[in-house]
């Protein structure tokens, strides 16, 4: 060979060099993002690539199986029939068949293997192979018929369930249509505890002589309505996403009884100047609950706050916390504008319709869906009795164990 043709040589050995460098290069990141065994060998039957979650099936880490020949991962005991199998698909560059393959701890599942040759210039480069663990399939299929007759009791239990559930799903259906009034709507419970902390702030800054015991009073109002205006926020985004199907609900044990008497301390400023009484009563001193504190809490506030906002001057409101078994029943009771019989169906559709005009209705309505939304997520109940200008109870049932 003079020195041109080993100069033509090199070169084609680097192109086909390269060729295969960019092969690998693409089935790699390829492999990694299917679920499914995949293993790339090359013309030796030497395991050039595997992917992670097929060589976690197989017990092994991706490193440990590089390098090995495909005969090692090969149940001894369907070798033959492997080898066999394995010189016809060759032939035929493609194909599929069963086979046995043994993981690192000696234990044998049943794979469907699809192969396909990988040449150039005639000659088999690699082989790709893709696997489906039968065994695995099998197993599945096996768990969905024992799961069956379970399956047959959950459906009489949803239909049980079927009027519990409606609200929430009435909700998520039609949560799309109230963006086209939304803003509008909720501008105006927006900008009450803005103006107030707007309002008090600029009184402490503009008044340095302001005596400690005013600013203390209007500090204090400052940081019941950012609450209030955070609670709000925290309200909406929870709807939204519900509605995205992002919702989680991060549950723990809490003590109910303090929550509420939190609520209420945070409520007496504002109940005070209505001259508003508070009553809290409960047969235990500690409730513990396992449920969303937070988000059980805010639904809770949601509706005292109601209770005050919508009650008339001297009013009244009653709470009251039961356990009876194992069940919560909290009964909240004011003696306010109320809500027309006719309308208490309807109050969670309110805020859908788009022909709506703002009102302090719409608003309560707003807190109820949210409310309502979340005892219901709890598994619990939320029911509403009401008449005009006779006040409104609302009574909660909540599960000790939501989950």
């Amino acid at each position: 060979m003079d020195v041109f043709d080993k100069e033509l040589t090199d070169k084609s050995e680097k192109v086909t060099t390269n060729q295969n460098e960019k092969i690998e290069y693409i089935y790699s990141n390829f492999f990694d993002l299917s679920q499914e065994l995949l293993i790339l060998l090359d013309n030796r039957g030497y395991i050039k690539d595997v992917n992670a979650q097929g060589a976690k099936h197989l017990e092994y880490s991706k490193e440990e199986l590089l390098g090995m020949h495909i005969n090692e991962l090969i149940d001894p005991n369907y070798l033959k029939e492997f080898a066999n199998n394995f010189d016809k698909v060759i032939r035929s560059q493609k194909g599929n068949f069963r086979t046995n393959l043994q993981s690192k701890i000696g234990f044998s599942q049943q794979y469907n293997l699809n192969f396909q040759t990988i040449s150039s210039d005639s000659k088999i480069n690699y082989v790709l192979i893709s696997g489906i663990n039968i065994d695995e399939i099998k197993r599945y299929e096996k768990e969905i018929l024992e799961l069956y007759p379970r399956l047959q009791e959950l459906e009489r239990i949803l239909q049980i369930e079927n009027q519990r559930a409606f609200v929430p799903k009435f909700i998520l259906k039609e949560l799309e249509k109230l963006r086209s009034t939304f803003i509008s709507n909720i501008s105006h419970e927006l900008r009450t505890p803005l103006a107030s902390i707007i309002g008090f702030a600029e009184n402490i800054n503009s008044d340095p002589s302001l005596p400690p015991e005013l600013i203390k009073e209007f500090t204090q109002i400052i940081l019941n309505e950012a609450k209030r205006l955070t609670r709000l926020v925290n309200n909406i985004l929870d709807l939204s996403m519900i509605q995205q199907g992002k919702f989680l609900i991060n549950k723990s044990k809490f003590d109910l009884v303090k929550g509420i008497r939190a609520v209420i301390d945070e409520f007496s400023n504002i109940a005070a100047e209505k001259n508003i009484t508070i009553n809290f009563e409960t047969n235990k001193e500690e409730i513990e609950i396992e449920a969303d504190e937070s988000r059980i809490m805010r639904a809770i506030a949601s509706i005292i706050h109601n209770a005050i906002k919508f009650n008339e001057n001297y009013g009244r409101v009653f709470v009251q916390v039961k356990v009876l078994f194992k069940e919560i029943d909290i009964v909240i009771v004011d003696t306010g504008i109320g809500i027309n019989p006719d309308e208490i169906p309807n109050i969670f559709m309110k805020l859908t319709d788009e022909k709506i005009v703002f009102s302090e209705t719409n608003i309560a309505g707003f807190s109820l869906v949210y409310a309502k939304t979340i005892i219901e997520l709890h598994k619990g109940i939320l029911d509403i009795q009401s008449e005009l200008n006779k006040g409104t109870t609302v009574l909660i049932k909540l599960p000790k164990q939501s989950f």
